[in-house]
């Protein structure tokens, strides 16, 4: 019995440990990137807090640290504003707080597809970028999506105006 108990705990453990999910790096090209001008410094703020969460994935739930997704596209986003030479500063007047909300893994498909929400808030500025990611790999579709809401923040004319000051 005891025995039984802890094979049980052991593939537990190693179940969590297994079932971990996190985002693929997928870089922005060139041409994902639009053009912003320079303004006042940016700080841009991962919303989540290192954790491990729950997710939907498929019809049962698993474990992933939501703080790493929002953290690649803060990554992105640096990227971006680094290339159109707009000042990085953590203690910056203008900060973007950028947090992954209502994760979802489907596998109704031929492949894995990641669902999530992109939310960046800011002063006067609540946005959210819903995206679709598929790939072969659900750490890829999860990067997929991730880089994807990315570009449509990029591409979204508020965003730009509140970042070039206008």
């Amino acid at each position: 019995m005891r025995k039984a108990i802890l094979v049980g705990l052991i593939l537990i453990s190693f179940g969590c440990v297994s079932s971990n999910l996190q985002p693929n790096p997928i870089p922005l090209g060139a041409y994902d990137m639009v053009a912003v001008r320079p303004g006042e410094a940016v700080g841009l703020v991962n919303g989540h807090t290192p954790g491990f969460s729950m997710i939907p994935y498929g019809t049962k739930e698993r474990e992933t640290d939501i703080s790493r997704w929002s953290g690649q596209a803060v990554t992105l986003l640096s990227a971006w504003l680094v290339k159109y030479g707009v000042p990085l500063d953590p203690n910056a007047a203008k900060k973007m707080t950028v947090s992954i909300v209502e994760p979802k893994i489907s596998l109704q498909k031929h492949l894995p597809c990641a669902r999530l929400t992109l939310k960046i808030e800011a002063d006067g500025l609540n946005k959210t970028f819903p995206t679709e990611g598929c790939a072969r790999g659900v750490n890829s579709a999860v990067g997929y999506a991730i880089s994807y809401a990315v570009i449509d923040l990029m591409r979204d004319r508020e965003v730009t105006a509140y970042i070039e000051g206008r």
